[in-house]
């Protein structure tokens, strides 16, 4: 390795001279190996001395003076003295001194300088985060020498936090807390404490990772199986229910009676929530409001669901009334929605005669306005299709 420019700068100075004495400074991580070296120029084998930051004796000229054994003489010639220092630990930071004893004496000192990298940051939540309230996080590194950075992220978006520390003897303890109002939305979003040191190799940091928990109410949503429904039909509802804690219990009611229906409904609960079954639906069924309801430690929500049952064939039912005379109202009628059949039922073919081809009946008219002797419109109601005209016949034949 190529020595530095202000080591070069120093032996430069030195050339004309007896002897001389260089020593590097060290960083070495908690731990590691640290190498103190002295550099000798124009050695004569004068004593060498390397002192400890207490001015104690580590070696005299090569000789074990203090006896720990964390320090090792791996080289000791006419150019230089190294020693090493293994595990280093904090207490080992200072100046070691490099002393040369000939006509004149020379020293210096190589400082030692030892890091504390910090360890994964310990990040903790604050009580209970509710939706609709703040919530605070703490991002802790225990344990640092210098000081470490440390940044809340998410999104890698940066969020603004409030960071301290405490000396503790030669380390650091540091917190950086985060304060933020979170809603039902944020349950679940990643968070991220990130920690930079110059312990750490280059462009390499420490994060630690902290996922949400939101508590928030329940939510319900029914929905039902088929949309449009007969008599007959069998109704399916699925109650779907979110909320954190998830609801313990799910139930259904019903506006005219109790769920189950005895001997019909069925009953079926799962982790998404409850489904019921009710088969043979009837015009007893009709107008009945079915409800889901769900509760947490935040609140209870419910859902509901209106039965419309529809009648298997079409019914007219009266949509116009006009008195036409004193005694007689003309009423208008048309077939209701969701039938299975239109109404009235498209005109079938006719034959002409025994062997004669078919010839299609025309289109019939309009629903003709039914006649009636009141004097004045009565309330609307459903009536029986009126009877089909005459046919149109064909051209006559002999």
């Amino acid at each position: 390795m190529e020595p530095p420019p202000l080591l070069l700068l120093l032996w430069a100075t030195a050339l004309g001279r007896a002897q001389e004495v260089v020593a590097e400074n060290v960083t070495v991580l908690e731990g590691d190996t640290a190498e103190i070296t002295c550099h000798l120029h124009g050695y004569d084998g004068s004593i060498v001395v390397i002192q400890n930051p207490a001015r104690q004796t580590l070696f005299f000229n090569g000789t074990r003076a203090l006896k720990d054994e964390r320090f090792q003489l791996v080289e000791f010639s006419r150019r230089r003295l190294r020693l090493q220092l293994s595990p280093a630990r904090l207490e080992d930071e200072g100046g070691y001194s490099c002393q040369l004893y000939g006509e004149d004496t020379r020293h210096q000192n190589a400082t030692l300088t030892v890091l504390v990298p910090p360890a994964e940051p310990e990040v903790t939540q604050g009580g209970v985060a509710v939706a609709g309230a703040e919530l605070e996080l703490r991002c802790l590194v225990p344990r640092a020498r210098p000081p470490a950075g440390l940044r809340w992220y998410r999104d890698r978006r940066e969020l603004p936090g409030v960071p301290s520390r405490e000396q503790r003897g030669l380390v650091f303890l540091q917190l950086n807390v985060l304060r933020l109002r979170v809603e039902r939305g944020d349950n679940g979003a990643v968070v991220t404490c990130e920690v930079t040191h110059p312990a750490l190799p280059r462009g390499q940091r420490r994060r630690t990772q902290y996922t949400l928990d939101v508590q928030y109410p329940p939510s319900v949503r029914i929905q039902a199986s088929p949309r449009v429904l007969r008599e007959g039909d069998t109704l399916v509802l699925s109650c779907s229910v979110t909320g954190n804690p998830p609801p313990t219990e799910v139930s259904w009611s019903r506006s005219n009676g109790s769920v189950p229906v005895p001997g019909r409904a069925e009953q079926r609960a799962g982790p998404w929530g409850a489904e019921l079954r009710l088969p043979d639906l009837g015009p007893g069924d009709n107008g009945d409001t079915y409800s889901c309801a769900a509760g947490n430690a935040h609140g209870r929500a419910s859902a509901h669901y209106p039965l419309r049952v529809y009648a298997t064939h079409c019914q007219p039912t009266v949509t116009h009334c006009h008195p036409l005379s004193p005694t007689v109202t003309q009423l208008l009628v048309s077939p209701p929605r969701h039938c299975q059949r239109p109404w009235p039922h498209p005109p079938r073919p006719r034959p002409l005669g025994p062997s004669g081809p078919a010839i299609p009946q025309a289109p019939p008219p309009p629903t003709p306005p039914l006649h009636t002797p009141r004097g004045s419109c009565g309330p609307a109601h459903p009536m029986a299709p009126p009877t089909p005209g005459p046919a149109l016949s064909g051209p006559a034949h002999p």
